[in-house]
Parts: structure tokens; sequence; C-alpha cells
């Protein structure tokens, strides 16, 4: 039974039959489709409710509910209402015009929509307004229809959030923003800041959009309210936008831009946990070890996304780089996002407010001023460098540049700041400002009581956060806490220093902080062990002393050591270091030793890859910066005391080390190829684990297979680091010595009939070829180029059977492994690089077909499993590589032919080279 309601409809005079007046020609003969559209949105307006330009609530229809009502009956229907009938195309209506149909049947002006579509106009034209009105649509035809369509379509034409178009989008003050709910956070003297749910029928922000999945989502809203703040909204928005490729996960997600009613707005990541500042009001300091390692790590893992700031990008084609400065770095602009465990002390903390910052090109011929200095745009001073201060009135207009090391300045205030809450709680933080403004008032130079707080005295660090920081160690280390007087000691030895050329760079304090709290925790293990669990002042420095073992060593002449092109290779970009997302700590397994029992003896945290060598000079000050033997760049590049003793003289450690880095790796290949080895001493238990590694790999041979798809662009010259450490440790075995055994593939050709393999034992000439590697594969060919070398390079390597496998090996023991099939029956280690980025479908996106066939043959041949290894080491971070790549590890164990394994390039390197072989280190761990 049809639907009979008795509604006006708008912008239309009724007649008395009940038919809406219409001077076109055609009529509704029957309004009875047209009253129940109308019906229907009159219900649809009471779910539906956002804001206009001037914070009204008005009333929307998203196009889901659109695309929904329109059936082609009920478009049907709207035709034969009309006399003569309507030729409307339901097709039409659905896939280009749902919008504008449905704003002239709510009308009664159905009639209007082919001419209208004649004339150009379709959902891609909506919004309308005055200035942008075609000249067709001004004809006397529409002078009826087009003041009602303009004054109608806002209800109709929401704000549809689209990543690819809010970039400073200008919107009419009639457009409504679909923000289901609005709560304000903080309001500034430039911006107020809100969290928004938007409705998930008009958000399409996210990677993969799913329009039958349309979750209302929270993001964070900051509105620029007048004019003259419009350059910090445009300074802003720039530097986020260059900051979100690749994502960072400790810089706040930025999602676009747009302008209204003479309001900037930027559309930001929303965090759960708030700003640092509410988060000391808020929150207990930890008191458990646990708790406190888990705040301290997490905390610092604010540098990665420092890191990214500083070193944001290579730039196009001319072999320069971008590189930005934060100048605001203070707690409440550092935001937090909780963590799945819970813990309050378990979060990512993220970097905000770039509306101060400043990004520039810099180029490789650029001396320390261009490459390092940067625009003052004058941010936040109480935790700003002394070298960013304006306490005095003859500082204040003057124009200014400052180092990219300010930031680490002022993230050492953070960090000190921090201490004193951990040590004392919310009211320590009070006490400890009060220190610093008392200490400021006696400063000649603040002219300016506002500066008193800072944590300096326009030269050098404040004696008051000396003052503090005894305090704190005193504190924390009565209460068994020493891990944060040794954060205390890091902030002050490398941080908060006047001369910014000895400050630290933000990965190297990362590295520096991984590095001690994990020395710390094997010290505590090897103390509890013997019960003499006594936590002192020498404690710390024996920890130190570890930490500088690690790093300090010859370092910076190992740097110019390595080939040219090696040494302009960036880092690779940071992750967790078992390659997840979440943090190191987790509810299942802790890094600290609980009652009952003892860690490992290797940090679980592991150490990162070798930080490269930049310009700095030095300046006549002391470059002892607080470890022993652990000097600054600078400091080691003036260096001209004789060399530590080589590492075969120095002692081992009394626990054996298991745990292998990329720095290490390549510090050791640079020592084996130096003329001069006793220049760059390597720690003797990495020297004796990469002799161990070489033995345990001795006699198999190892197959490079680099997957050359565009997304692995962006890790090209990561690539070509772990390939030259990895290469070079292979090629050092037994088996190795001989011509060709070691292979890299990089691609098929172009007829797809073979693929392009390179083999020699050489690997500076394989680094040759892997660094024309163009990376040009589309999307989705994985499968195929990854099968088609399995059956051409991979399965004529393999045995026919284990007794030809067997009766090979003992011939090539007799001396015949250079010949024939003896050759090719060696074991073989087939390790892909890749980012896993293979796709959004299924997991594994079809690479377990090939994976499957080369089982298949390990099994009809009854073959040994580790005859062959298939070790997938991961570049990035990619949740879509990440699942296809576990997904392959899964896929061999579920066949009873463990084969696979997965690593990130960021871990064990002994991990990366035993893969599958040992059913102890095979965790498949991306």
């Amino acid at each position: 039974m049809s639907l009979r309601v008795n509604l006006s409809i708008p912008g239309r005079p009724r007649s008395a039959s009940g038919a809406s007046d219409s001077s076109s020609g055609r009529k509704s003969k029957n309004p009875q489709p047209i009253f129940e559209f109308t019906y229907h949105i009159q219900e649809l307006k009471q779910k539906y409710s956002g804001r206009d330009g001037a914070g009204n609530r008005l009333p929307y229809i998203p196009e889901n509910e659109l695309k929904r009502y329109w059936t082609k009956s009920r478009v049907h229907d709207v035709c034969k209402s009309h006399a003569p009938h309507l030729t409307i195309k339901w097709e039409v209506v659905n896939q280009r015009c749902l919008r504008l149909f449905s704003i002239l049947v709510y009308l009664d002006y159905a009639q209007y929509f082919e001419p209208l579509l004649e004339r150009g106009l379709s959902d891609a034209k909506l919004p309308l307004t005055d200035s942008d009105i075609p000249e067709a649509l001004r004809a006397p035809v529409f002078e009826k229809v087009l003041p009602n369509l303009l004054k109608h379509q806002w209800m109709f034409c929401p704000l549809v959030l689209d990543y690819a178009l809010l970039t400073d989008l200008r919107l009419d003050t009639n457009h409504i923003l679909p923000f289901r709910e609005q709560e304000r956070l903080a309001d500034g003297d430039a911006a107020h800041i809100h969290c928004i749910l938007v409705d998930g029928a008009c958000n399409k922000l996210d990677e993969v959009h799913d329009d039958d999945i349309l979750e209302d989502r929270k993001y964070v809203l900051k509105t620029y309210t007048e004019n003259r703040y419009r350059p910090l909204y445009t300074n802003e928005a720039r530097a986020l936008t260059t900051l979100q490729q690749p994502k960072n996960e400790n810089i706040v997600g930025y999602y676009g831009s747009f302008v209204q009613n003479g309001t900037f707005n930027l559309l930001l990541q929303f965090a759960d946990g708030g700003n640092l500042l509410d988060y000391y009001v808020n929150t207990p300091p930890p008191t458990d070890l646990v708790d406190i390692r888990r705040f301290w790590t997490c905390l610092f893992s604010v540098f990665k996304g420092l890191h990214a700031v500083h070193r944001i990008a290579p730039s196009a084609g001319d072999g320069g780089e971008y590189r930005g400065i934060h100048q605001d770095i203070k707690p409440d602009n550092i935001i937090l996002s909780k963590r799945p465990s819970g813990s309050p002390y378990d979060f990512c903390p993220l970097l905000a407010d770039f509306g101060h910052s400043h990004v520039r090109v810099t180029k490789p011929e650029d001396g320390e001023e261009e490459t390092e200095m940067g625009i003052d745009r004058q941010g936040n001073q109480t935790y700003g460098a002394p070298e960013c201060s304006r306490h005095a009135e003859y500082l204040v207009n003057l124009p200014g540049r400052i180092p990219t090391a300010a930031d680490i300045f002022s993230a050492g205030c953070v960090f000190s700041d921090a201490a004193s809450w951990v040590a004392f709680g919310a009211k320590g933080r009070v006490t400890y400002r009060d220190l610093r403004a008392e200490a400021g008032k006696e400063v000649p130079g603040f002219e300016d009581p506002s500066f008193y707080a800072c944590f300096h005295n326009a030269v050098d660090r404040s004696a008051a956060v000396d003052d503090m920081h005894d305090r704190i160690r005193d504190a924390c280390g009565s209460k068994g806490d020493d891990l944060t007087p040794l954060v205390v000691d890091l902030v002050q030895d490398h941080m908060l220093l006047w001369d910014w050329h000895q400050r630290l760079e933000a990965r190297q304090l990362w590295e520096l902080f991984l590095q001690t709290a994990g020395f710390l925790e094997a010290d505590e293990s090897q103390v509890e062990k013997t019960d003499e669990l006594v936590r002192t002042p020498s404690r710390r420095d024996r920890v130190k002393d570890k930490a500088n073992r690690f790093l300090g060593n010859g370092f910076n002449r190992f740097a110019r050591s390595m080939p040219s092109a090696l040494q302009s290779l960036p880092s690779p970009p940071f992750s967790d270091p078992a390659g997840s997302l979440s943090s190191p700590f987790d509810d299942t397994q802790s890094n600290v030793p609980t009652q009952n029992e003892h860690p490992p003896p290797s940090p679980k945290l592991p150490p990162r890859p070798a930080l490269e060598s930049t310009k700095r000079f030095s300046r006549s000050l002391n470059t002892n910066l607080g470890i022993p033997g652990f000097r600054s760049r600078s400091a080691s590049r003036n260096r001209t005391d004789a060399s530590p003793p080589p590492a075969e003289n120095l002692p081992s450690s009394s626990t054996a080390k298991t745990y292998l880095s990329l720095q290490e790796a390549l510090k050791w290949r640079a020592a084996q190829s130096s003329e001069s080895p006793r220049e760059l001493p390597v720690d003797p238990d990495a020297h004796r684990l990469i002799r161990s590694l070489q033995s345990t790999l001795s006699g198999r041979e190892h197959m490079f297979v680099i997957d050359t798809s565009r997304t692995m662009r962006e890790h090209k010259k990561e690539v070509e680091l772990v390939f030259t450490a990895l290469s070079y440790l292979v090629k050092r075995t037994d088996l190795n010595k001989g011509a060709g055994a070691i292979s890299l593939v990089v691609g098929t050709r172009e007829d797809g009939s073979t693929p392009i393999v390179f083999r020699d034992n050489k690997t500076t000439k394989l680094l040759a070829e892997l660094e024309k590697c163009s990376y040009n594969r589309m999307e989705g060919l994985m499968e195929d180029e990854f099968a088609n070398m399995v059956e051409k390079e991979i399965l004529p390597r393999l045995p026919s059977s284990l007794s030809s496998q067997q009766g090979e090996g003992a011939a090539a023991k007799e001396g015949n492994g250079g010949k024939g099939k003896d050759k090719v029956s060696n074991p073989l280690s087939v390790i892909v690089f890749t980012d896993g980025q293979w796709g959004t479908g299924s997991d594994g996106a079809g690479m377990q077909n090939p994976i499957r066939m080369l089982i298949e043959t390990v099994k009809d041949r009854k073959l040994k499993r580790t005859q062959v290894m298939v070790q997938f080491l991961r570049f990035g971070e990619s949740s879509d590589g990440i699942r296809h790549l576990r997904h392959l590890v899964k896929f061999g164990q579920e066949n009873e032919c463990d084969i696979v394994d997965t690593r990130p390039t960021t871990g064990n390197i002994c991990e990366m080279l035993i893969g599958s072989l040992s059913n102890g280190r095979d965790h498949g761990d991306v």
C-alpha cells in the first residue's frame, strides 16, 4: 500500500488540485512519489546534523542515503508522475547525479533534470555559488529553478572529507561540515582546538575507504581565527604536508586544510591521551621499575619523529635534501596516543603544532650555515635554546637564523622537566619552575620576567637545572630507579649545551638511550644472579661505559673509511625493534626482571643502524661529552690522540654476544677492507660473533633478490647499505671465496623471460649493479616475478634427491665442488629485500604460490628442510606488508616445511642470515 502524505514542497506554491504549479510545460500529475521522497528527507534531517561556516547547526543528507533510496523503480515512479513522462535513466542518476536529481525532486522540479544535464550540470559541479554559475544556466528557462536550487542545495551537498581535495580548500559559508559532535580542547591566542566527530558517510580520509563500513571517527580541528595568523596556518600546513610522506608514527597525522568564513582550518589526527602537559597533571608518576622504563622508552621515541623533521626527504633531482626545524617543542606540543596495553605509561608521543617550523632545501655543496641554519620564527621561549632567546628588547625585532640543534636543546628541557615529574610528581615540576624563575631573576640581561623560568641564562644552562638534576639523581637512586638518573645525565651531557655544535642529533639520542637502557638491564641481570644488586653512581658509570663501547670507539674514522657512495646513505627509517608499531613493552613479556625471573643477557631493545657523519665544527670547548670515550662528531673529527688498541687486544665481555647490529657489521667490514685495520677498532665480541656466524653459514650459497616495485624507491639507499653489510659477511665464508658464489637478482628482463641475475664474489661489483636499479615495477606483479625466479634460478640449483644431495656434498668435500652439478647441490639461502607492499588484497598477495612450488619440490625430492631457506627482509612499516609477510611464514609452517622466515632490516643481522635454518630462531619476527 503506497504511503500518502500531504506535505508542502519547498519553494513551490500549491495548486488547488494538490500538485505544485509549474510553467515548464510538464506537471506532476501524480505528486505521490515526490511527497514520499520529501517525507523521507524530513526523517533523515532528524538523523544528520552538522554546522556551517557561521557555526549554525543544520541538517544534511549524505550521499549514501540518497544512493540507498533511489532504486530503479523509484526513479521510474518519478518519471511516470509527470505528464508527459520524463525519460530519465536510472544509471545516469545513480552514477553521476544523485544529488542533483534529489534536489530537483525535493523541489518538484524533476522536469528540469535533463535540460540542466544537457548544459553540463552534474554532481561534480555542486555545490554552485553565484560566482561560478555557468552562463548556460542563466537562461530565462531556469529563472525560477535556479534560485531555489542555490538555496536548498547545501543540505544535499555536505562537505566530503577527501585528502586529495583538502588542500587549502575554499568553502562557502553555507557549506555544511559533517561534524556530528564538537568538543573544545584548548584555546590559544592564535588558534582554537576542537575534537570533532566526523560522520563516516562523509569521510574518505582512510587509505582504504569502504562504503559498507561507515564508522564515525574523531579528528582534531585547529582553527586560526584571524587573518593575521594566516602565515602560521600556511606554514603549518606546508610543513605537515611535507612530513606525511612517508608517514611517521611520532608526528601528528595531517589530513588537510580549508578556509571558511574568515577562519583557517587544519584537520589533524586525534590522540586520545591528550598532551604531555595534561598528562603530568592527570597521571601519577610511575613507581614500579617496569613502568619507569616503559615511560622513558615511550617518551624517547619522540626523537624518531624529530629526526624525521630534521631530515625530511631528498629533494627531486638535485642531490639536495629537505630539512626542517620545529622551533616550538614543549610539553603541550607533544600529544599522546594510548597503546592497547591500557597502561598509562605505555603511549606513542607525537610532535604537533608546526606553526613556527621552517622547512628548507639544502644541497651537497652548501656549507654549514646553509645546511644547519634555518629562519628563526620565534617559537616558545621558556623551552627555547639560548641562541633563540628574545629576553631583551634589542633582540625582539631582529631577523635571525637558528640551527637545527635548537630543537635538541628544547627537547632537553622537556626531558629534564619530565625527570622532575618522575622523581617528585606534579608538585616537583612546580618546584622546578620556581627554582628556574629564582635563578632567572639574577640574570642581568633578562629584561622580560616571562623568561625567568627558562632553562638557560642567555649564555649557558641555568644553574637551577644542575641543582634539580642533582636532586633527581639522589631521589631516584634512593628508590632503586637507576634509569632516570641516566636520562638526566644524557640530557645534561648531550642536549642542554651552550654550543649547539656539541649537541647530539635526534637519532643519536634515540640510539644512545636504547643502548643505555639495554645495558642497564643486562647489568641488573648480572648483579641479580649474584644477589648483589647495589645501585650506586659507579654503577651508572659502568652502564655509560658499555654504551660508549658500542657507539664511540673510532666512530667517525669508520664513517670516513666507507666508500663515498655509502657515506651519503641515510639511516633506515625508524621502526619499533620487533617491527611492530606497538610499544616495546607488552603484558606478556616484560623487558625488566620481575621478582622470580631473570631476563636474557642481551637487551630486548636492539641497537639501530649506523649514524651517518655530518659536517659540524668544533669550537674551543671541552669536547668530552660525559660518557668516557664517547665524543661528539666535532670532537672525533679533530681528534689527534692515538687510536684505541685493536680488537684482538681488548678483553671480551663475560656474556656471549648474540646480537649483531648493522652498524657493527659495517664497522667490521670497513676494518677488514682497510689497509690499516688497527685504525678501525672493532668490538672483539662482535668480531667473534661474526666469525662464528660465518662458520655456521659455511657451505651455503646466497642469492639476494631485490623487490623492484615502485614503493621500494624510498628505501633505495637503505637497500644498498644492508646489501653491503650482508653480502660482505657471506662472501667471507669458505664456499663464497670462489667466483660467482653470490647472486644478485634485480627484477626480470623486459620480455619477462628470465630474471636479471649477476653473479660475483666481488661485492663492490654487485653493489654497482644494485645502484643502477630503477625500482619501476608496477604493483601486483611480484608473484609472477618471484615465481619466474623460483622456476628459473632456484629449482635448478636443488639436487634431484636426498641421496644425490649427500653424494654431491661428499664430492664437494673432496675438491669437486666447482664442477657441474656438484656446485649447484650446495644449500641455498634466498634473501629477499622487500617492503611487502604487494597489494591490499588477500593475505600473502599470491606469493604463497611460488613458495608452495618450492615446498612441494623439497618434499617430492625428500630433501632436507635446510637445503633451501627463503628470508624476507622487510623495509618500512607498511601494515599490508607486515600482514603479507606474516602470512608467508605461517603458510610454510602449516605445510610442515618451515623454510620461510621474515625479519625487519632494523634488527639482528644474525637473525637475518640464519632465518629458518634454526628452529629456535624462526619466529617470523616482522
